[in-house]
């Protein structure tokens, strides 16, 4: 089992929880370096979810090469609140950096 704290932030809002996966590897990182080798762009949102749902991951391709990523928190299936941001990533090399750096911290 993996567990880590996500902390998620915009202007006038902060929220934070605690993630498990199982270490499957179903992970966060691939999913972000999948995201990286499609810099050619998709059709449609492609979603990743930790295992307790916890954390919610959508992206989306936009316009000029960009995807969309559309982070969403929650304390777990019971919880009664959830948060979100939306935050544009360039699809090439920033794309790659990210996935890059999520490896080198979640592994």
């Amino acid at each position: 089992m993996l567990e880590y704290t996500v902390r998620i932030s915009a202007p006038g809002m902060t929220a934070e929880t605690t993630v498990m996966n199982a270490g499957d590897g179903n992970e966060l990182p691939e999913f972000i370096q999948e995201l990286a080798g499609s810099f050619r762009g998709w059709g449609g949102t492609r979603t990743w979810e930790s295992l307790e749902h916890q954390l919610q991951v959508e992206a989306t391709w936009a316009d000029g090469g960009h995807v969309r990523l559309r982070f969403q928190i929650t304390p777990g299936v019971y919880g009664h609140w959830d948060a979100c941001v939306i935050v544009p990533v360039e699809a090439g090399a920033e794309m790659q950096a990210l996935a890059d750096t999520l490896a080198g911290y979640l592994t």
